[in-house]
């Protein structure tokens, strides 16, 4: 009777254990990291108020969007872009926004903060980070995602930070 319950009780700590693998780090590797919105978590959406670039004016998109592009080039040569969205935030830069809410939501995936620095292209400093996955989630996941952000003027004069999510794959 006592190996029994034994055997009954490790059966169900390796379906425990499995289940726990199966829904904590196999599947955020199969969930699209973006989703239409600023990787911001629901709750705290209003707290990093942002336009798709696209509703920018056309001089606007093609400048910011040519920037942040050769930015993701420099900063993650071997990897391509798997998926990607722009935004432009007016009324100024906040790096530490961004970086906070974006961390809070990508840790739902499994993903790190592993890089905070700077790049320069064509004269413009961009900023980035980058989440890679951690020990764990790296045996399924290859994704990294790049935030690179730099501040601007728009065509109208208004003080704007324009930034992108990118999600990035081994080429």
């Amino acid at each position: 009777m006592k190996r029994l319950v034994v055997a009954v009780l490790a059966v169900g700590l390796v379906v425990a254990v499995a289940f726990t693998a199966y829904t904590r780090v196999y599947l955020p590797s199969t969930r699209p990291v973006l989703n239409g919105a600023p990787l911001v978590l629901p709750i705290k959406i209003e707290k990093l108020s942002a336009e798709p670039l696209s509703a920018a004016q056309p001089t606007d998109q093609e400048r910011c969007g040519a920037t942040l592009h050769e930015a993701i080039a420099a900063v993650a040569p071997g990897y391509r872009i798997d998926s990607e969205e722009l935004y432009v935030r007016k009324n100024g830069y906040d790096s530490v926004a961004l970086r906070t809410m974006a961390g809070e939501y990508l840790d739902t995936f499994g993903l790190r903060l592993s890089a905070d620095a700077e790049v320069t292209v064509d004269g413009q400093s961009v900023d980035y980070l980058i989440w890679r996955p951690d020990w764990l989630h790296s045996v399924v996941e290859d994704r990294m995602v790049v935030a690179a952000m730099f501040g601007t003027r728009l065509a109208d004069g208004a003080p704007a930070m324009a930034f992108g999510y990118f999600v990035l794959r081994p080429v």
